[in-house]
């Protein structure tokens, strides 16, 4: 299903690069490889893949800083962020979550399999998600449709009535379909300083908007964050 998508594949080493070229592009892809963070960063300016495929240990810097330097690119605001590491522990994991990470995955993995979490991740974002212009200000999931500018949503065009806070946490959500968001990141983006992280705010706020609009839509990722679910 290579839709014309086009991959971008970071690791330090050649060969592995090499063989993900090889799989992807048998698939149908349009792929390219890096071997550091700042050609990674450079590279996916340029190029503008619909998916990264990224080891967290990459010459100059690590993929962690080119993943949260991804992220600030308006233009790649949509591309699927996949770590593929040799680096099995928490910490780690946590952090590329946190710099926006879609996806980690360890080292090895089956080509197989890897194909097909790509192409899991690819069809949700082809068939699931659409952003109208930024004239329309909308964005329209499913049956799901979030007036940005108007504060409006709507479920097979039936008003949904959220607060304030609601309707700002379920537009920072979807605006970024399958990306995890740690606690801390939400709170301090919805509510800043008014809320302490222990709080029960969050939790209370997710609850509510999953009794409005359904439970399909905002996935909770145990001991992390939530996250935009796209089936």
């Amino acid at each position: 299903m290579s839709q014309n998508f086009k991959i971008l594949v970071a690791d330090e080493s050649q060969e592995i690069i090499d063989i993900l070229e090889f799989i992807f592009q048998k698939e149908g892809y349009e792929v390219k490889g890096c071997r550091s963070g700042k050609d990674l960063v450079k590279v996916a300016k340029s190029f503008l893949p619909d998916l990264i495929i990224t080891e967290v240990k990459l010459d100059e810097f690590d993929g962690l800083r080119a993943c949260k330097l991804i992220r600030e690119v308006p233009a790649l605001e949509n591309c699927v962020v996949m770590f593929l590491s040799s680096l099995d522990d928490q910490q780690t994991e946590l952090s590329a979550f946190e710099t926006g990470a879609n996806d980690y995955v360890i080292k090895p993995i089956k080509p197989r399999l890897l194909v097909c979490r790509v192409n899991a991740f690819l069809k949700r974002n082809k068939n699931n998600f659409s952003v109208k212009s930024e004239k329309d200000n909308k964005i329209t999931i499913n049956d799901l449709t979030i007036d940005v500018e108007n504060f409006v949503v709507l479920k097979k065009n039936k008003t949904i009535i959220l607060s304030k806070k609601e309707f700002e946490l379920l537009c920072c959500l979807s605006q970024n379909p399958n990306r995890t968001f740690r606690r801390k990141e939400l709170i301090e983006q919805i509510w800043g300083s008014e809320v302490s992280e222990i709080s029960k705010t969050l939790e209370v706020h997710i609850s509510r908007i999953r009794e409005k609009i359904g439970d399909d839509y905002i996935d909770t990722v145990k001991k992390i964050g939530y996250k935009f679910h796209l089936s």
